[in-house]
């Protein structure tokens, strides 16, 4: 028999060798995913329910001069619980509004939307912190748009109750009043927005 012949049978020897281990191995892993697959059939199946969540704004007609961010329909009857003013009902804006106060409102909502673009995050990180819950930015994002949606009818809300409770206060003084009490309306407003939206 020449070298040649011998050498080829030894090639042919060696390969199909190598052939063998490599469907031993691939017996070995079928035979691991049949196990994986029979385990998974013997257990009971996973049925989850349909879950839909609806956030509801307050109605725009009357806003009762409170700050309060999406509410569950189930909720709704609880809403005492949630609602942060106690304020005399306003209704739309007053056609007679001076420019001044026009001006006025504009800038505490520019002050009120930085407030909301430089802290808002952190509130939200504190709340979450204290009710010991985990949200993602898409919760924070929706709070930030949901807040800016109320946000002007809040301001009017303001100026026509710190207007009737306290006179004539100096522009400034009375700018500073509203921008301190929507800031705090924001930070309990987070806290029973997530408070809520954990146990739905």
């Amino acid at each position: 028999m020449s070298r040649e012949i011998i050498q080829y049978i030894h090639q042919l020897h060696a390969y199909i060798k190598s052939q063998e281990q490599k469907m031993k191995e691939l017996e070995k892993e079928i035979g691991r995913m049949k196990s994986q697959l029979s385990d998974l059939s013997g257990r009971p199946p996973v049925h989850i329910d349909k879950i839909d969540y609806h956030f509801d704004q307050l109605k725009i007609e009357r806003l009762e001069g409170t700050l309060t961010i999406g509410l569950n329909p189930n909720d709704l009857q609880n809403t005492d619980e949630l609602l942060l003013g106690n304020l005399p009902p306003f209704v739309g804006k007053d056609p007679e509004k001076t420019r001044e106060d026009r001006e006025l409102a504009e800038r505490i909502e520019k002050s009120v939307n930085a407030f909301l673009d430089e802290q808002l995050e952190t509130i939200v990180e504190k709340a979450t912190k204290q009710l010991q819950m985990e949200t993602d930015p898409s919760m924070t994002k929706f709070i930030r748009e949901d807040i800016r949606r109320q946000l002007r009818g809040q301001i009017d809300s303001y100026l026509q109750s710190f207007r009737q409770k306290h006179g004539e206060l100096p522009e400034a003084e009375l700018e500073k009043q509203i921008r301190e009490q929507i800031a705090a309306d924001i930070n309990r407003g987070v806290y029973a927005f997530l408070s809520a939206f954990r146990n739905p």
